[in-house]
């Protein structure tokens, strides 16, 4: 772990993204897009092209005078190993890679390439096979979805990143914000615990969602999410044999026992759920109340007691409203 730690990747002022495009049916073409309200500099870089957006383009990364605080590759995976190079020697310290066709198709050499490369540079990596990430807060968003969602407290770290396209959508509707969204990929090098570790220190964040396919370091991830003071909620996939061999040939990785993880977790203060719904449903921050007295309205008895005794037990008052004011009512 290098200090050069997470910051970067969500909060920005300098973005180069390597492989845009003027055509509308290509990713690069779909990162400028989604970064068009971009609270910081956006920088295209594509050996080719002269123009996007109205953007001066840049043949290569060295080619920019300024810093640069975060490069998003998204170029064929034959290209990626000379270009993460380029952007170690332009001393970029935070690199996403959207490029797929590493671990997940069995071509660890070629991931691991990458990585030699990162830890010669200092560099922290996300990715590859990623969906990138998103900041509501600075209106970033270097995923390539169709829909961005609106500022929230609710912070998603995701194995998965098609998964974000529906949950960005579904969230517009839930009326549900995010104060962030990570894809991991095939977790190369940033992993669970590095971004559980930021989100724990990020003033926008009040609960973490994970989806998780499998955990790379069980015990580092344990020791950091024990001592997080914020919410942590997982999903786990490959519960099932069905599930298990989907997350193979998703980011070519094991899912492991269930049941283990459900301990681990249980052990770190990690509550799961179910389904996503439920994760979301379980995020939603309800607000503190104030003093510590409560009016119990009720059409019906029986739910009335319980509401009662439930209040009671938990040192609430249950306040007994005036006579005339019970009258007036009835």
């Amino acid at each position: 772990i290098y200090p050069n730690k997470m910051k970067n990747f969500f909060e920005p002022k300098v973005i180069a993204i390597i492989g845009v495009s003027n055509h509308k049916e290509k990713v690069g073409y779909s990162l400028m897009s989604n970064l068009k309200k971009f609270n910081g500099k956006v920088i295209p870089i594509n050996l080719h092209e002269k123009k996007i957006f109205g953007k001066k383009c840049y043949k290569s990364v060295l080619d920019f005078k300024d810093k640069i605080d975060l490069a998003v590759i998204a170029i064929p995976a034959n290209s990626v190993k000379a270009v993460l190079e380029e952007c170690g020697k332009k001393q970029i310290k935070n690199i996403i890679i959207i490029s797929a066709g590493f671990s997940e198709i069995s071509n660890k050499k070629a991931e691991n390439e990458l990585l030699n490369i990162a830890k010669k540079y200092k560099i922290r990596l996300l990715g590859p096979n990623c969906f990138g990430v998103v900041n509501p807060y600075l209106n970033l968003d270097t995923s390539f979805a169709l829909s961005t969602p609106k500022k929230g407290d609710i912070a998603f770290i995701s194995q998965s990143g098609a998964l974000w396209s529906a949950v960005s959508d579904w969230s517009l509707n839930e009326n549900i914000g995010f104060s962030a969204f990570a894809s991991l990929g095939n977790m190369a090098d940033v992993d669970f615990p590095d971004l559980i570790e930021y989100f724990n220190k990020d003033k926008n964040t009040k609960v973490i969602v994970l989806y998780i396919e499998y955990l790379k370091d069980g015990r580092r991830f344990m020791k950091i999410a024990k001592n997080c003071n914020k919410k942590i909620i997982a999903i786990k996939a490959g519960e099932s044999e069905a599930g298990k061999e989907a997350t193979l040939s998703h980011t070519g990785s094991l899912a492991g026992q269930y049941e283990i993880y459900k301990a681990a977790f249980k052990q770190s203060n990690v509550k799961l759920a179910d389904t996503l719904t439920q994760a979301f449903d379980m995020a939603k921050i309800k607000k503190k109340v104030k003093g510590n007295k409560v009016v119990i309205v009720s059409n019906a008895g029986g739910p009335g007691a319980l509401a009662a005794d439930y209040f009671t037990e938990k040192n609430f008052e249950i306040v007994k409203l005036p006579n005339n004011f019970i009258k007036k009512i009835k």
